[in-house]
């Protein structure tokens, strides 16, 4: 009986080291992380955030400068060679039309009157030989052939006289070989590139002075190619310049240039711009803001989820630790701890907010 129960204890022993061996492969199986899931240690440096969606107006900015509306002005030249005799009026001032702003003593003009001098001369000549030549055709003393060459040398040098004369007037001289500049229209004078003693040369093509209006200006500003896609004309724009914090100048704008700036990459946009109490000067820097969508449902995420890997910028979609995913984004707008991004995916429920890098460089091995 002692020898039957003993062996009744060994066989249970027996079956039950057997039912464990077979066992054990199937539990350490079961604890093995598949190789395209993310370790335990990596889940657990992460956090991840619920994505939200908001209304956010996406915006662009460039840097420019202010610039003359060149409708609402009109350059002046100078059109001669000379050495600046006088100026009769400084920046800002308000002038009328045929009004002198400035007096220049030039040889250019000498030579001019004296040509005039010699074809008044000339012309005097040519009348005194016409009234001979009448005079010997009535005695009969030259042919009517004769006169009638007369009347034509006299015709030409009147007309030489009469085109000497509009030219002096054209570049209004004095007897002292000097030409005035003078408003071409009423208005304000905006630039002033002369002074007294200066010497001007005719092939100068900078404007002397500029007299115009400045209650409508432009802003023209600096475009990346990269940016040309998004940029259009029509677009509202908001201009700002150092020189006047916290103040807002707001425009469209009206044209993009077709040329690309082979050194900066850049095309010119200009802006509108009302300026009444003429505020915004040309020359001043500015910095202008186009708004490209307004109002527009945006995907959110806290701006610690973003990984950017220049150029590009990338969130984690987190869909567990087996099925996240790095998914291509662009920031629209940001602010300390927040970023609006252009899209996400459908199923993009959460990102990783904390950790992403780690989760970012994981996924990509």
């Amino acid at each position: 009986m002692a020898t039957k129960t003993l062996y009744r204890i060994s066989m249970g022993i027996l079956i039950t080291l057997v039912m464990a061996c077979g066992k054990n492969p199937k539990s350490s199986e079961s604890q093995k992380i598949p190789s395209d899931c993310l370790s335990n240690e990596l889940i657990g440096m992460i956090d991840t955030t619920e994505v939200g969606f908001q209304e956010v107006e996406e915006s662009i900015k460039f840097t420019g400068k202010i610039d003359f509306d060149e409708s609402k002005v009109i350059p002046v030249y100078a059109l001669l060679s000379g050495v600046v005799n006088s100026v009769n009026v400084e920046l800002g001032a308000y002038v009328k039309v045929g009004q002198v702003l400035a007096t220049i003593q030039s040889a250019d003009v000498a030579t001019m009157q004296n040509d005039y001098l010699d074809a008044q001369s000339d012309m005097v000549e040519a009348k005194r030989q016409l009234n001979a030549s009448k005079e010997m055709f009535k005695g009969g003393l030259s042919s009517e052939k004769e006169v009638l060459i007369s009347k034509e040398e006299f015709k030409k040098a009147e007309n030489r006289v009469a085109r000497m004369k509009d030219v002096l007037g054209i570049y209004k001289t004095n007897r002292n070989a000097e030409f005035k500049i003078v408003a071409p229209s009423s208005g304000y004078v905006v630039k002033k590139a002369i002074n007294k003693g200066m010497d001007m040369r005719s092939d100068n093509m900078e404007p002397v002075f500029v007299v115009g209006s400045i209650d409508r200006v432009w802003a023209i500003a600096d475009v990346f190619e990269t940016d040309l896609e998004r940029v259009k004309t029509g677009l509202p724009a908001t201009v700002t310049v150092s020189a006047l914090p916290g103040k807002t100048f707001k425009g469209t704008i009206s044209k993009i240039t077709e040329t690309l700036n082979p050194e900066t990459r850049t095309v010119q946009a200009r802006i509108e711009l009302s300026n009444p109490e003429k505020l915004l000067k040309p020359e001043m820097f500015a910095s202008v803001t186009a708004l490209i969508d307004e109002g527009k449902q945006r995907p959110v995420v806290p701006l610690s989820s973003i990984v950017f890997d220049d150029p590009m910028q990338y969130v984690i979609v987190w869909n567990g630790p087996c099925n996240s995913k790095i998914q291509t984004v662009k920031i629209l707008s940001q602010n300390d701890s927040i970023a609006f991004v252009d899209r996400l995916s459908e199923s993009a429920k959460k990102v990783v907010s904390q950790g992403s890098l780690s989760i970012y460089t994981a996924l990509k091995r």
